[in-house]
């Protein structure tokens, strides 16, 4: 139980330096916190779920990988959305949501299609999905 709470402290720490550095990035490209977050804290929290998926594949634990990328996108669509305004409340303006609203619909339509279509994910899918995410960065600038 110890550990665990000093695991969480050290997270609480990390989680903070985190935030100050996507700040300071944001301030030092001149572009918007939204924009930079939407990219530097989406990689950074997804990092660790990508080690996890890829070594749950070469496994051979498929299902492990498939159960956490659904668990992880529901609880970061519901509860992450939702303890941060429980907590902090703050003004969330419509021009900030609009394009990434946007963005998230598209990804989730065009994954979906395509492994539903093809039933394989392979490199050529892999590159699609990068191509997209990179589509989405210029678009959101």
């Amino acid at each position: 139980m110890v550990y665990t709470l000093r695991a969480f402290v050290v997270l609480a720490g990390a989680a903070m330096v985190a935030l100050w550095g996507i700040v300071e990035v944001a301030d030092q490209l001149d572009m918007p916190e939204f924009v930079v977050s939407f990219f530097l804290a989406s990689i950074g929290t997804s990092l660790p779920e990508l080690v996890f998926d890829v070594t749950a594949i070469r496994r051979g634990e498929a299902d492990l990988a498939i159960g956490d990328i659904f668990g992880s996108s529901f609880i970061d669509a519901s509860l992450a959305v939702a303890v941060g305004p429980l907590l902090f409340p703050t003004a969330v303006t419509a021009s900030e949501i609009r394009p990434a609203g946007i963005a998230a619909a598209t990804a989730v339509a065009v994954v979906t299609i395509t492994i539903m279509r093809i039933r394989q994910h392979d490199w050529r899918t892999g590159c699609l999905f990068i191509g997209l995410y990179a589509g989405f960065f210029v678009f959101l600038l």
